[in-house]
């Protein structure tokens, strides 16, 4: 879990830095570039809660594949006893 949060981190701060330098060096307007940079935060913001549900959908099958294995030992188990 923990190069899970550091990617998070280093997205975040990347962001961050991004956008501040994008604000400091952008030709357009203030309105445009803040219409840029709401259009860009959106996208990432939609890939993160699709890569969330993704994850999610393989802790879901990871958990029942647990339980699939689990029953099946405990099935073998009580043949033995």
């Amino acid at each position: 879990m923990k190069p899970l949060i550091k990617t998070m981190a280093a997205l975040g701060a990347g962001l961050a830095v991004g956008a501040a330098a994008g604000v400091l060096l952008a030709p357009n307007k203030g309105t445009e570039t803040r219409r840029i940079i709401r259009k860009k935060g959106q996208k990432i913001a939609d890939s993160l809660q699709r890569k969330v549900r993704e994850g999610e959908r393989l802790v879901v099958g990871v958990k029942d594949d647990l339980k699939d294995t689990i029953n099946g030992i405990n099935k073998k188990i009580n043949q033995f006893t």
